[in-house]
């Protein structure tokens, strides 16, 4: 991807359609979404890994309090529940 973006910023230059300040400005804007886009979903990730086991847990706790049985398995989906490579 960075190849291209060099590519297309040096053809705006060239071409007189931008100055290169303006290329330059876009290219720092651009990197600071970048960066701040994967901290996010890096963030989000970690997010996400805390939140399931935590979740399975108080599945597992509920499940008991209501049927009684202590050995309860939360580690497969039930009937009726679909994933993300399920078909439809």
């Amino acid at each position: 991807m960075l190849p291209l973006a060099l590519a297309v910023s040096f053809s705006r230059v060239y071409n007189g359609v931008h100055y290169p300040g303006d290329v330059l400005v876009g290219a720092i804007v651009g990197a600071g979404y970048a960066v701040r886009g994967d901290c996010f979903a890096n963030r989000l990730a970690m997010d996400r890994q805390k939140m399931v086991p935590a979740l399975a847990s108080r599945i597992a706790v509920l499940a008991e309090s209501k049927t009684g049985n202590s050995k309860l398995d939360v580690s497969q989906p039930g009937p009726g529940f679909r994933t993300a490579d399920s078909e439809f």
